[in-house]
């Protein structure tokens, strides 16, 4: 009879995105059975951990080696199991609106948002505040009192926002 020690295999599971609401992933391995198992994982930044599931903040390439002890033998992964961690925080750019004014006889003036980069921004909200309790969701305003109005947008994919 024969035996032959297998090395452990331990794929690493397809981590999140890292954006503006999400800024730490939990790196995982898709086999659960941790008995008798060393982890060593390395990724940017001088990144190490011997975690099973570590945390990690930065985009990039992390590598898994792993190891396993069974009685006195020790085993360790030839292969080594490499994941590329996302980032996605592409805020949208806005065109700088210009200062208005409301001339006499005129009862209100309508302010545009323009969002420089939307063909890369996929789905985004608009919210605006203004004098006297002032609020829309629109891309474009009708103003009818002076005051100053502000402009949040929010690129909905990623939550990455600007302010005008």
């Amino acid at each position: 009879m024969t035996v032959e020690w297998i090395n452990p295999i331990y794929p690493i599971v397809e981590p999140d995105v890292l954006t503006c609401e999400v800024d730490s992933i939990q790196l995982q391995s898709s086999n659960t059975d941790y008995s008798s198992v060393t982890f060593f994982w390395v990724g940017p930044n001088e990144f190490i951990s011997l975690d099973y599931e570590p945390w990690v903040t930065e985009p990039g390439e992390y590598s898994l080696q792993v190891s396993q002890t069974i009685g006195d033998k020790t085993c360790q992964s030839t292969a080594v199991q490499t994941i590329i961690v996302q980032q996605d925080t592409l805020h949208p750019i806005l065109v700088d609106i210009p200062d208005q004014e409301l001339y006499c006889g005129a009862s209100s003036d309508t302010i545009y948002a323009e969002i420089e980069n939307a063909p890369l921004i996929q789905s985004a909200q608009y919210q605006w505040t203004g004098p006297n309790g002032f609020s829309s969701t629109s891309s474009s305003i009708v103003v009818s009192d002076s005051g100053s109005y502000n402009l949040i947008v929010i690129n909905l994919s990623n939550g990455c926002e600007s302010r005008c």
